[in-house]
């Protein structure tokens, strides 16, 4: 049990804020979390490719999409290069050889770094729908380090809120005046799992079977798994050649 000294913040007032968040998001954010959701049954539906990017600490929460139990296997992760520097985002766009309606997820709690930009003005050049996930608290307060002047949330298609704090974390502990518990990646997290659910439920009422990872461990996981990759593998593969050719 964590123990409470008075008038100090403990690790169970953490998980109130975080609450709090989460139900900041879902009523602020509700209807752009079913927009992108929507946008990515269409993407699925007509042929088209999940990708999740983020750099940096948004790197984890973008590979929440990839790949795991609950999650689609019609996704893939663009791969992470230096957040700080303009150019490299647009190299390794211009590798993958996207299907017609892919969609991105750029995720960035700042969105003013030049790497995530890059993502997402490549993308948008190359017809991809852009869904950001951003802190437009944080984002509106700072200037971009791009040369375009631009952040994230003016770049993308639909821009959905973490709701969170200026510098990312909330709550104020004994003898530092430095915040601690960051709250962009368990929100960031939540976020991308609602927008999976959503997506999935509308597949099923479309008549498609969604995509979906079960879990390896569990019995018949491994099984479901093959069957369902045989159906995307040649999807994904043509996706990924200029990667591989690369090297």
């Amino acid at each position: 049990m964590i123990r409470r000294l008075k008038n100090l913040a403990g690790g169970l007032d953490y998980l109130e804020r975080v609450k709090e968040l989460i139900e900041k998001v879902k009523t602020t954010q509700g209807e752009n979390i079913e927009a992108g959701g929507r946008a990515m049954a269409e993407t699925i539906a007509k042929g088209g490719i999940i990708y999740f990017c983020g750099s940096g600490h948004a790197r984890m929460i973008a590979l929440e999409g990839v790949g795991r139990a609950g999650g689609f296997i019609p996704a893939d992760a663009i791969p992470e290069g230096p957040e700080q520097e303009e150019g490299p985002g647009r190299e390794i766009m211009k590798k993958f050889r996207f299907p017609s309606h892919s969609l991105i997820v750029v995720v960035s709690n700042s969105g003013r770094n030049p790497f995530t930009i890059d993502v997402a003005l490549q993308a948008k050049e190359m017809g991809l729908t852009v869904i950001a996930i951003t802190n437009l608290n944080h984002s509106r307060s700072v200037t971009s380090r791009h040369s375009s002047g631009k952040r994230l949330f003016e770049i993308a298609d639909i821009v959905i809120d973490n709701c969170g704090e200026l510098g990312d974390a909330i709550m104020k502990v004994e003898g530092t005046n430095v915040p601690a518990g960051a709250t962009s990646g368990v929100i960031g997290a939540a976020i991308i799992q609602a927008m999976v659910v959503e997506a999935a439920n509308r597949l099923g009422q479309m008549g498609i079977e969604p995509p979906l990872y079960l879990s390896a461990n569990i019995d018949g996981g491994p099984e479901h798994n093959k069957r369902v990759e045989a159906l995307y593998r040649e999807r994904l593969e043509k996706a990924r050649a200029g990667i591989s050719e690369s090297g």
